[in-house]
């Protein structure tokens, strides 16, 4: 994933040109073709507030629906951190229902999460032109704010955001989870930070604007996009044509191709990475063995015995088996084959637990990618052992692009 970070105080600057450098389609490091942008700033030095030019800020705009909500005093501190972030689907809110906060502390911030809004960003998917729940007039939600109170906030330009994204983002996750929990909305799923489009602004207890102060930030945000392309360029159509109409990649490199897509959801990646790898080197050896190296009837007998603990395991057939037909072994490589072998660890964990593990740590999105990057090195290195005939074919490809975007500019 590529991510642009920027701070500054000029909203003119949040134009961005951004440009990319040759990749090599090929590097088993480059596989992933989602780009997620996102663009952080300060908004500190922004001039004639009170027409509220931040009211666009970061391409998270006000809600264009406001409720009544009443804070309690207990609740009440010197100052407010609100924020305000675009939901990448639709929520079905009644007009018009009074809804009770239930305001709740972490780490010394009065967190108070508020029902979803309306904002004028375009929502998600296909919008339905009039929503009803329970025969009474209801509107489509994609926002949702979230304020957090403090005797004072660190509003120093430069010097980050407080509260911290890692506080707000557990805000966020702890209500989107408790909501997926409740209604059963399995696309609910927790956002993709830092690829999230937010807004943060300062307010003072009554929430009325702070004073302008050089130095100081009266505000934060993220612009936050992703975008999954392939180039076809002469040479890519070319490639294509040169595989037959009936062409079908092996059951193994789709599943590679699909573990890198799933990404963003790490226990399915996970899964799905292992299995291409168990997929791979069952198919490599049946293809060497079938060759004349072993006796078709010793081989089934070996493999197909009808109980899996009497079965080579996985680890057996990269190392004995491959030592065997192949004349080398992935334990040669000790970086791969600890890579291998904690891919391992973290599918079962997450088959049986729910949660990829290795040594007792959480698997994330990281350390998923760096997964799948190590499958594809484990791939290529068997592929030159192999004899030339079993080898599946490949593109080397080397493309330079530049990708140009801009972001909204508030008059």
């Amino acid at each position: 994933m590529l991510h642009s970070k920027y701070e500054g105080t000029d909203f003119e600057e949040l134009a961005l040109d951004i440009g990319f450098h040759p990749v090599d389609q090929t590097d088993t490091g480059k596989l992933a073709r989602e780009v997620g942008l996102s663009t952080t700033r300060d908004n500190g030095l922004v001039p004639n507030q009170k027409k509220r030019r931040d009211a666009g800020f970061a391409g998270v705009l006000e809600p264009t629906r406001r409720m009544p909500y009443k804070v309690q005093q207990a609740d009440r501190r010197n100052m407010i951190a609100r924020v305000h972030i675009i939901l990448p689907f639709q929520l079905f809110v009644p007009e018009g229902r009074e809804f009770k906060l239930h305001p709740y502390d972490d780490e010394g911030y009065r967190v108070i999460v508020y029902p979803p809004v309306k904002t004028d960003r375009p929502a998600p998917g296909t919008v339905p032109d009039a929503v009803e729940i329970n025969n009474a007039p209801a509107f489509v939600a994609n926002g949702l704010r979230i304020d957090f109170h403090k005797s004072s906030f660190d509003r120093t330009v430069g010097k980050g955001v407080d509260p911290p994204i890692a506080i707000i983002q557990r805000a966020t996750d702890s209500f989107l989870t408790r909501l997926r929990y409740v209604t059963r909305g399995a696309h609910l799923q927790a956002l993709p930070w830092p690829k999230v489009s937010w807004r943060l602004r300062y307010l003072n207890d009554d929430e009325s604007e702070l004073p302008e102060q050089e130095g100081v930030a009266r505000g934060h945000g993220t612009a936050g996009f992703s975008v999954s392309f392939a180039v076809v360029s002469t040479e890519v159509w070319d490639y294509v044509h040169s595989l037959p109409p009936r062409f079908e990649p092996p059951a193994w490199d789709v599943l590679r191709l699909d573990a890198n897509n799933a990404i963003g959801h790490v226990g399915t990646a996970v899964v799905l990475a292992a299995t291409c790898l168990e997929v791979f080197i069952t198919h490599i050896l049946d293809s060497i063995a079938l060759k004349g190296a072993v006796p078709k009837p010793l081989w089934e007998w070996i493999n197909r015995r009808g109980d899996w603990l009497r079965e080579p395991s996985t680890e057996e057939q990269f190392d004995s088996l491959l030592k065997f037909l192949a004349g080398h072994s992935l334990k040669e490589n000790p970086k791969l084959w600890e890579a291998f072998k904690n891919l391992k660890t973290a599918r079962n964990s997450f088959v049986h637990e729910g949660m990829a593990k290795i040594g007792g740590k959480s698997v994330c999105e990281q350390d998923a990618l760096n997964f799948i990057v190590r499958a594809n090195e484990i791939i290529a290195m068997l592929r030159d052992w192999l004899p030339v005939d079993l080898r599946w074919p490949e593109f080397a490809l080397k493309t330079e692009f530049k990708f140009h975007t801009g972001l909204d500019k508030v008059a």
